[in-house]
């Protein structure tokens, strides 16, 4: 229990780092009149893609974990796999002209970070699931409120 709570620990540490500057952003652009994105999607809706992403991204990791041994290695691999993905669907999509389209491939990009950063601090992948969900949600709760002052403002 004492390396699940070290492993929770460094979870939460990451997620701070990751919500801190996300939000000082939002809220500058909110202050600049910039348009923010928001997230339409359901809370739910994004529960399940957040556990998707996880399952998908963990996938690319188990191989190189299994073969290797090396948690490292596998972050890196996997990292580089699900880019290539990202890639492709941005060359096949394009970046969209909304600004919630720029930023889910930003959002994507950073949870994909944060996800290999925890998976090798603490080999745990229900962690990664759990902080993936939470920042999500965050997230939606954070541009939402930002986009009505806006709006108000």
């Amino acid at each position: 229990s004492a390396d699940w709570l070290r492993g929770l620990n460094t979870g939460l540490t990451l997620a701070l780092i990751v919500l801190i500057p996300i939000g000082l952003a939002g809220r500058q652009m909110a202050r600049a009149g910039s348009p923010l994105g928001v997230d339409m999607r359901s809370t739910g809706s994004i529960v399940i893609d957040s556990v998707y992403s996880e399952v998908h991204w963990a996938f690319y990791r188990s191989a190189v974990l299994i073969l290797l041994g090396s948690a490292y290695g596998a972050a890196l691999i996997g990292v580089l796999l699900v880019s290539i993905e990202l890639v492709v669907a941005i060359a096949r999509n394009g970046l969209g002209t909304e600004p919630e389209d720029r930023q889910a491939w930003i959002g994507q990009a950073l949870l994909l970070t944060m996800s290999a950063t925890t998976f090798i601090l603490t080999r745990n992948v229900w962690l990664a699931m759990a902080l993936h969900m939470v920042i999500e949600v965050t997230l939606k709760a954070i541009t939402t409120r930002l986009a009505m002052l806006v709006k108000i403002a």
